[in-house]
């Protein structure tokens, strides 16, 4: 997938802006606060409906506009052009709409937008993948999922109100409670968790293999990096049925649902040993950085169609051999968006498009920025 085409309309700090990108790398300099993040969460927004900065969608409308919009073009591997539109607007009542277009056609269905636009984002609060709980990695697996498999989304969705609707019933009066329903909730709970853990463990064996292979890139290291899914269910419903019904006193006694995919992880290892206890904060980051890059190469290879990749900050706390070496890997990756406060030094042979970032206004000209 190539974004070969981005416009903006009081989008955060940009009034107006008409982009055209490189099919390669493109890197994006600038002094911070100028605008280099908003850039790329615009167009993270493109293929998630989502901000990974904010929970209110008013704060990405440039303050004091009635509306505001991020629209771009897109070529798929095989050719085919599209057209993705999101647009806000505050109606006479005060209250914010969105809309949301694919060829100049409203969308209403968030499953059918996810599979338009695959991206990968990284941002330096991905050290959390590494070095945080359990929720992280478990986000990780589930979006690259959701994004590669529609069938997966359905099931994650349909898992999620059962959970919802599980939980809900543990906190009725006792007196209230039908144990004829929990049944339901176990079998469905039992037959959704099958087919999420069978999922998530093909996924990690795979990513196991493409994350040990970038992160060796990344670190010239001859140190393995390991990815292990942990879950205490499996992949026949009828063997979590009964480790579901085999917990019920303590269920009884905490009042929640205490199996289920909600509670399994990715375990890192660095030969043998965990990551998060062994690793140098810089090898944290290569890490970081390898499954993000894994994530892009895994839903390009499911979808035939390869990924998007933002890359926010990546270079902070990478040593210049570290740096160069995350050029020379990603020449061969598709589309690559890079933001920068300071312009690499790069003395590889990757052609690299650059821009320049000052206040909302992107300059295109390299050598303004090496004046």
């Amino acid at each position: 997938m190539i974004l070969s085409r981005l416009s903006l309309s009081n989008f955060r700090n940009y009034k107006s802006l008409e982009l055209s990108l490189s099919a390669g790398i493109n890197l994006i300099s600038g002094n911070n606060a100028q605008g280099k993040t908003n850039l790329l969460e615009a167009i993270y927004y493109l293929g998630t409906l989502k901000s990974f900065r904010v929970r209110s969608e008013t704060e990405l409308v440039n303050w004091g506009q009635p509306a505001a919009g991020v629209q771009a073009g897109f070529i798929r591997a095989d050719g085919t052009a599209s057209q993705l539109e999101v647009r806000w607007a505050q109606g006479s009542a005060g209250k914010w709409e969105r809309r949301v277009k694919r060829n100049g056609i409203v969308l209403r269905s968030l499953a059918e937008f996810l599979k338009e636009v695959p991206l990968s984002l990284f941002i330096p609060q991905d050290l959390a993948l590494v070095q945080g709980g359990p929720e992280a990695r478990r986000r990780y697996l589930n979006v690259l999922l959701c994004k590669s498999s529609p069938d997966y989304l359905r099931a994650l969705m349909r898992y999620q109100q059962v959970l919802r609707q599980r939980n809900e019933w543990w906190k009725r009066r006792s007196l209230s409670r039908r144990w004829d329903e929990l049944k339901v909730w176990d079998e469905q709970l039992a037959w959704l968790s099958a087919q999420l853990v069978r999922e998530r463990e093909r996924a990690a064996v795979q990513l196991n293999s493409i994350v040990n292979e970038v992160f060796a890139a990344l670190s010239e290291t001859t140190a393995a990096l390991q990815m292990r899914y942990r879950t205490d269910l499996t992949a026949s419903a009828e063997a979590n049925l009964d480790k579901i019904c085999a917990k019920r006193e303590d269920e009884i006694a905490r009042q929640q649902t205490l199996l289920g995919p909600h509670r399994d992880d990715l375990i890192m290892t660095m030969d043998g040993r965990s990551l998060k206890q062994c690793a140098s904060q810089g090898q944290h980051r290569s890490a970081a950085l390898a499954m993000r890059l894994a994530e892009a190469l895994y839903i390009g290879r499911a979808i035939s169609n390869p990924a998007i990749i933002l890359l926010d900050d990546c270079f902070s706390e990478l040593d210049q051999g570290r740096c160069s070496r995350l050029f020379d890997y990603l020449s061969g990756l598709g589309q690559i968006i890079i933001t920068s406060a300071n312009r690499f030094d790069y003395k590889g042979n990757t052609p690299i498009a650059e821009y320049f970032v000052s206040n909302g206004v992107i300059l295109t000209d390299a050598q303004v920025w090496r004046s």
